[in-house]
């Protein structure tokens, strides 16, 4: 007569071998997903940035990029929130009813802390409608929840075109408070 089934320990062995890669696999697969999500953001700003400065220029018109308000109505001095990106006419980094809202980045789609600097100290990122930012240049980076150096920063400069840094020399003169 034919047995059929596993013995108890042909079943212990898988059991214990799949027990086995699991534990060595999920450690890396949280660093995997970590990885993902940082790489995503970065070219969701990106993508920001390219449509920001070429919005302006097909449209002839400054577009304000900035951080946004918990309802992503308004500007704000952080951008921890999210990220907006708008018609701005006149140039006043403010949303009024007038303006267009073009483009949105909500913070549920953000693991970490999103910063910009610039070297007027402005709040807000303006492309002209030559495609150049508004006299400025400036520096975004990542930073992922409680890490002390970003993952990555992204330069804008005079002519409006971004540069990804990932060097850690670079990297650690920018703070993650």
């Amino acid at each position: 007569m034919k047995k059929q089934g596993f013995s108890l320990p042909e079943l212990l062995i898988t059991l214990s071998i799949l027990i086995l890669l699991t534990t060595l696999t999920i450690p890396n697969y949280k660093t995997f997903l970590t990885q993902a999500k940082t790489q995503t953001q970065r070219s969701k700003l990106q993508r920001a940035l390219a449509y920001a400065r070429s919005a302006a220029m097909l449209r002839g018109i400054k577009v304000t990029l900035c951080g946004a308000t918990k309802d992503h109505q308004q500007c704000t001095d952080h951008w921890r929130n999210g990220v907006l990106l708008f018609t701005d006419e006149n140039g006043s980094a403010t949303i009024t009813s007038t303006k267009q809202i073009l483009h949105v980045i909500t913070s549920q789609e953000q693991d970490g802390t999103l910063h910009w600097r610039s070297s007027f100290k402005l709040n807000y990122l303006q492309f002209q409608p030559t495609g150049r930012p508004n006299g400025k240049n400036g520096t975004f980076w990542y930073c992922e929840k409680n890490a002390s150096a970003p993952s990555w920063a992204l330069v804008v400069n005079l002519a409006g075109r971004t540069r990804l840094l990932t060097n850690v020399t670079d990297l650690k003169k920018l703070t993650c408070s």
